[in-house]
C-alpha cells in the first residue's frame, strides 16, 4: 500500500491511516520525494519504523498543532517555548525551525498557555483542548523593542542616532 501526501511544508505532518489495515506490530517504510521549481526530482533514503500496540479505537486524546509567529512580520519563531498548564499537568513545547509543533494531549480540558521567546513579549492565553479532536492553535507574539530603537527596525544603530539628533534639532 502506498500513501501519498502532497505539499508538505513542515517537518512534522499528521497522516490518517486506513483503519482496517491491521497496523499492530507492522513495519512501515517511508521516504520523501521532492520536486524543485525546475522540475528536478530528489528522493531521500528509505526509513522504517515499527508500530507497537496500534489501536484504532477512539481515545480520550487530542492532537494539537501549535504555531508561533511574529505579530508583525508573520514569520515563524523557532525556539519559542509554549507551556500548557492544567491542574497538575504541565507540557513544555519548543517550537521547531518552522515555528510549529505537533503534540498529543492525553488529558483534555482547559489549559493556561504561556508563550515565550527571546526578544519577544511573553503572552498568556487560555485554551480548551477537546478530546478526540485535532486542533490547530496559532499564537502571535509581539517583538520587545529595545530602548533606543526609535525607528522600530529591531536594531539600535546609527539610523536611530540620526533620528534622535533630528528630533532634538526640531525641538530648538
Amino acid at each position: 500500500m502506498t500513501i501519498i501526501k502532497d505539499n508538505i511544508i513542515h517537518e512534522q505532518i499528521l497522516m490518517a491511516l486506513p483503519v482496517d489495515a491491521g497496523w499492530d506490530d507492522r513495519e512501515l517504510y517511508w521516504k520523501v520525494s521532492a520536486v524543485d521549481e525546475y522540475g528536478a526530482y530528489t528522493d531521500t533514503e528509505t526509513f522504517m519504523f515499527k508500530t507497537n500496540h496500534f489501536s484504532s479505537a477512539p481515545t480520550e486524546q487530542a492532537i494539537v498543532i501549535v504555531h508561533v509567529y511574529d505579530s508583525i512580520t508573520r514569520q515563524p519563531i523557532p525556539g519559542a517555548i509554549v507551556t500548557f498548564t492544567c491542574d497538575t499537568n504541565k507540557i513544555d513545547l519548543t517550537m521547531r525551525q518552522s515555528g510549529r509543533y505537533i503534540e498529543r494531549f492525553n488529558e483534555p480540558g482547559f489549559y493556561n498557555v504561556s508563550i515565550q521567546a527571546n526578544g519577544y513579549e511573553t503572552k498568556n492565553e487560555s485554551v480548551e483542548i477537546i478530546k478526540n479532536k485535532n486542533q490547530s492553535l496559532d499564537f502571535d507574539i509581539s517583538y520587545k523593542f529595545q530602548t533606543g530603537d526609535l525607528n522600530k527596525d529591531r536594531n539600535v544603530d546609527l539610523k536611530d542616532v540620526i533620528m534622535c539628533l533630528q528630533r532634538i534639532s526640531e525641538m530648538r
